[in-house]
């Protein structure tokens, strides 16, 4: 949990809409500046009708939530691209 809204501020990054698929918005969190033993956190929410591929910052994600399923435990790493489903969320972490 992050404390305010400078703390939020410095630790919130959006994607760049022009490197997103249509009807989407994405976000990394920087994740130790909360506690959080995630280091960095990306959320995606694609609001389209159909799957839309969604190309991920460097590195490998564990993925903890997606259109289909969510967990304490990570449902599968990605790396590159991730399919996003339609009117889902996407959580990943590193």
């Amino acid at each position: 949990r992050l404390p305010d809204k400078a703390a939020v501020r410095r630790a919130l990054r959006f994607l760049p809409a022009s490197a997103l698929p249509p009807n989407t918005v994405a976000y990394t969190l920087a994740g130790g500046a909360g506690g959080d033993p995630w280091r960095r956190i990306l959320v995606a929410f694609h609001n389209g009708r159909t799957p839309q591929t969604l190309a991920l910052p460097p590195g490998g994600w564990r993925v903890a939530a997606d259109g289909k399923a969510a967990g304490t435990r990570p449902l599968r790493t990605v790396s590159g691209r991730v399919t996003l489903e339609p009117l889902s969320a996407l959580v990943a972490y590193q």
